[in-house]
């Protein structure tokens, strides 16, 4: 005797995973990625950085060294991986957008 043959197994599934759903709806969900808080120990991103930084950033640059950028730019402004990352990529753009020096 088969308990769980054809239809009557697939309302047991079909029971349990209505069952779960209900019991974990009425949690908290989780903050996502983007909405978990800063650290408060994170300085804020220098707006304007020395004009030798500056060069030397577009010099790793326009030899493809970016990974080698973003650890400049982040010793140079104490920011954390994600700002000078998104810096150093931004810079990029900008330097493709204005083509070939």
């Amino acid at each position: 005797m088969p308990a769980l043959d054809g239809l009557w197994g697939y309302l047991l599934v079909a029971l349990v995973f209505f069952l779960l759903g209900r019991a974990t709806r009425d949690r908290e969900p989780r903050p996502t990625r983007t909405e978990m808080p800063r650290p408060a120990s994170t300085p804020e991103p220098a707006p304007d950085i020395a004009a030798g930084l500056e060069a030397e950033l577009q010099a790793l640059i326009a030899d493809g060294n970016l990974i080698q950028a973003v650890k400049r730019y982040r010793d140079a402004t104490g920011t954390d991986l994600k700002t000078a990352k998104d810096a150093v990529f931004a810079r990029q753009e900008e330097r493709r957008r204005r083509g070939p020096a």
